[in-house]
């Protein structure tokens, strides 16, 4: 093998090594998203949540319209009796009935919480797709050297 078939099979040997490690990095992105996805939900929920219960409080009017979906396909008429308490999810089989302000101080901590792992999710997002594009950029290189050696030019040659 001449020195020219050594460095061409040198070149495709990296080329495919970077391209493997965009594919794994593309898919630990896309995990990447989800999560960031995933906690702004939640963050939306929490607001929802923290907003009905401040309304909630604040109104003298006890009958109600209460949506049985999130994206409203249907309601029913309601009439709040007990608004001395709000049952709040503690962890995942945990309700707890506490008073509204204090089920407020519980989703405004959540908010706090689930902020901190969004600027962290977000920051880890930034990380990985700039180290996509880092890599992208090298393989690039590589696939336009491997081109420049196909057609006999030297690297920075004019046509």
């Amino acid at each position: 093998m001449s020195g020219e078939q050594l460095d061409r099979a040198k070149i495709e040997n990296i080329i495919r090594q970077l391209a493997s490690q965009l594919n794994e990095l593309q898919t630990y992105i896309e995990v990447a998203q989800s999560r960031v996805a995933m906690i702004r939900q939640e963050i939306e929920e929490l607001r929802l949540s923290y907003e009905t219960i401040s309304k909630i409080n604040e109104r003298k009017e006890r009958n109600v319209i209460v949506a049985l979906d999130r994206r409203g396909y249907a309601f029913v008429r309601a009439e709040l009796r007990d608004v001395d308490k709000v049952l709040i999810t503690l962890a995942r089989e945990y309700v707890v009935a506490v008073p509204p302000n204090k089920a407020l101080e519980i989703l405004m901590n959540r908010n706090k919480d689930l902020s901190t792992a969004l600027r962290e999710a977000e920051a880890e997002l930034k990380k990985l797709l700039d180290l996509h594009a880092q890599i992208r950029q090298k393989l690039e290189e590589y696939v336009a050297l491997l081109e420049q050696s196909s057609t006999g030019q030297a690297p920075g040659s004019a046509h």
